[in-house]
């Protein structure tokens, strides 16, 4: 799986620098750059889903990361279909911000749930209180760099939640993985920062999109996208490597003489 993963991301990564040589940005090519990348969580989704059928104990947070992976596999299909055949280059708000919102909400109960049952952090009042602090500070530097770039427009009330609602998860994603991180047992630090480096780019990705779609510059496939490749990518080695975080229990379906190396991810 690891190299299915990597060789994906050098494709989707030179696929990107190709289209830049097109006369037009505005092709079938173009449009299929959404299906490519998003490929990646599928691929995400097939390995989460496998853990879930072979790994009892882990089974809730396997399906939290698999069908958030799946929902964001749908939301580069669904953005493909208005590209292609409804003919809307950027469908905001559309059909896939539904998918999009899933994925975040999704991966934000399976962290939680790692977080818990793993590295047993208790949620207190004074954690959750630094979380949405640090999620707060996160939030508003993001928005406030989108507010100095992108011009002031009148906008529905659909259009202004969606706005705001990326910026959030996407400064919780990162707030919830640099909490896991930052706890006492740091043996899983290595193992998470997959998860840390794909949200932080994620965020990146989001907040270049918003300019750039500001701006009547962004077209698919370019550098932004490749950017969600490369987060895609990241989130999907975490999930490869997830079962080496939650330990032995996730092994149980394993013969009893294979030597088994927590620092390898398991062959799915």
């Amino acid at each position: 799986m690891k190299k299915i993963l990597f060789l994906l991301l050098i494709f989707n990564l030179l696929f990107s620098v190709y289209l830049y040589q097109l006369p037009t940005h505005i092709s079938t090519l173009n449009y299929l750059y959404n299906l490519s990348y998003g490929f990646t969580f599928v691929l995400a989704a097939v390995s989460s889903f496998k853990l879930t059928a072979i790994c009892k104990v882990h089974r809730s947070i396997h399906l939290s990361l698999g069908l958030g992976s799946l929902a964001f596999a749908f939301a580069q299909i669904s953005w493909f279909v208005y590209n292609y055949f409804l003919q809307n280059e950027i469908p905001f708000p559309g059909l896939p911000d539904i998918f999009f919102i899933s994925f975040y909400v999704l991966v934000a109960i399976g962290g939680i749930l790692v977080m818990k049952q793993e590295i047993e952090i208790k949620f207190n009042w004074s954690l959750i209180l630094e979380i949405l602090s640090l999620t707060a500070v996160i939030f508003l530097l993001i928005n406030s760099f989108i507010a100095s770039v992108a011009p002031q427009t009148s906008s529905s009330l659909l259009v202004s939640i969606l706005s705001y609602s990326y910026p959030f998860f996407d400064s919780l994603l990162v707030v919830l993985t640099l909490t896991a991180i930052r706890s006492k047992k740091g043996s899983v630090q290595p193992l998470l920062l997959y998860f840390m480096l794909s949200f932080i780019i994620l965020a990146v990705a989001d907040t270049m999109f918003t300019y750039q779609t500001a701006q009547g510059l962004y077209w698919n496939g370019n550098y932004v996208d490749a950017l969600f490749a490369i987060g895609a990518y990241l989130f999907a080695m975490g999930i490869v490597y997830l079962p080496n975080l939650l330990h032995t229990n996730d092994f149980s379906f394993r013969p009893k003489e294979q030597n088994l190396s927590y620092n390898q991810p398991i062959s799915l």
